[in-house]
């Protein structure tokens, strides 16, 4: 890459990186979106957003943060 001279960082590196990204903006949305669910308390379960989708969407991005860290360490 242009950014990083003489380096092994290749092109099959950025698919976990990018996994990694997506995974940890993910969860801050998730987060971001209950946090603003719980600021106006109705009684009910949040299903809005993301939580609309997955009962616990933190659990699954969790899971696509270490599968990107798993991937960049594999290759």
């Amino acid at each position: 890459f242009w950014f990083v001279p003489h380096s092994s960082f290749t092109a099959f590196d950025l698919i976990p990186l990018l996994l990694t990204v997506m995974g940890i903006i993910g969860e801050s949305v998730a987060d971001w979106q209950l946090h603003h669910f719980k600021q106006h308390p109705t009684g009910k379960l949040c299903n809005v957003g993301l939580w609309h989708y997955s009962r616990h969407p933190n659990y699954f991005f969790e899971l696509v943060i270490w599968s990107g860290f798993a991937l960049f360490a594999w290759n």
